[in-house]
């Protein structure tokens, strides 16, 4: 037992006496160069006992003192391997918290929303995703109030026309492009009663299809512009007109389309949300849920400043998921904010 706890403790004191050594000759090196005897002296004699302690195990054992030596490095080798996996461990899990931890602010405008789904893009992509979801919030190009959800008396048409075309447009113009040199981008309707179409990059082939839905023609589309499509082209999907697989629902003209789109979109979350932009009304008062890629979702609720005199989104909370009506509602109620203007309802 004692020869086992010699054996254990020995790379430790190996380790002690040559940190106490380096740190002895780096101290004495910084005075002048002037060595200090004491210091010496004590080194001298630790490196003494660990060579006695060396000696003994050693002869205890059956071994050179070379094989003890050589042991008693490997020993510390791994537990400073060990160490350092452990310290890699948490600072990327202290990375990941950042990330996930890191509070997006709403766009104020229809240009700082494109600025965020490019950006969101581009770190998905850069992370290997090419094939996303992205869900603009479908404004007006000169819109000046996000929080203002527009009414499209013209249906799919309209909202294509006055805002899924010039802001995914202005996007695909400004993936990874330079400042001054934005790309050239062609854009072919698919089905004008749909509102759809597809755009692409004419250099790089990043394509684009605006407002699918859950025809069967839309989904063989997408099935054949991912096989046609080089393995670094990006594949979008624009606001397309689904919540999750059960929107496919029970069609006799199209008895395998659920199955198909199972297999072409959702399988192994093929086209992940890497940007979204939500608003939605909440107890009369608009809330917004906003993901941008890598980061969780946020969610906020316009409500009023007293300072300011006017709206202005305030942070409720953030969800590693999409906020259900329930979550928001609940973090809603709670804000000072939003029970001040709900008393003076009732004033």
């Amino acid at each position: 037992m004692m020869q086992q706890i010699v054996s254990l403790l020995l790379p430790l004191f190996i380790c002690s006496v040559e940190a106490f050594t380096s740190s002895t000759n780096t101290c004495t090196s910084r005075i002048l160069g002037i060595q200090s005897m004491s210091s010496m002296s004590k080194a001298d004699e630790l490196r003494e006992k660990a060579a006695q302690i060396r000696r003994e195990i050693a002869g205890l054992e059956g071994k050179s003192v070379q094989e003890v030596e050589q042991e008693a490095r490997e020993k510390k080798e791994q537990a400073d391997e060990y160490t350092n996996s452990q310290q890699n461990k948490e600072d990327s899990d202290k990375s990941s918290l950042r990330n996930n931890n890191m509070r997006v602010p709403l766009p104020e405008s229809p240009a700082e929303m494109i600025l965020q789904a490019r950006d969101a893009v581009e770190r998905a992509d850069d992370d290997g995703i090419k094939r996303q979801t992205v869900l603009f919030a479908l404004v007006k190009d000169d819109e000046t109030d996000m929080a203002n959800v527009e009414a499209w008396p013209g249906g799919a048409q309209q909202m294509y026309r006055e805002s899924a075309k010039p802001l995914t447009l202005e996007m695909m113009k400004q993936l990874y492009a330079d400042p001054y040199a934005k790309s050239n981008v062609t854009a072919q309707d698919i089905w004008d009663f749909d509102g759809s179409a597809i755009m692409t990059t004419t250099q790089s082939n990043h394509t684009a299809l605006i407002f699918a839905n859950t025809d069967i023609k839309y989904t063989r589309d997408i099935q054949k512009l991912d096989e046609e499509l080089a393995d670094d082209s990006l594949l979008l999907l624009i606001n397309p007109f689904w919540r999750n697989l059960e929107s496919w629902g029970i069609n006799i003209l199209s008895p395998g389309a659920k199955k198909l789109a199972k297999k072409v979109i959702f399988d192994n979350d093929n086209y992940p949300m890497t940007y979204s932009f939500l608003r939605y009304d909440v107890r009369g008062r608009t809330c917004a849920a906003l993901k941008a890629y890598p980061y969780d979702w946020q969610i906020y609720a316009y409500l009023p400043d007293e300072y300011l005199g006017y709206e202005r989104p305030i942070w409720l909370g953030s969800s590693e998921y999409e906020p259900n009506g329930t979550m928001v509602t609940d973090l809603l109620v709670e804000r000072p904010e939003y029970i001040q203007s709900w008393k003076k309802r009732f004033m």
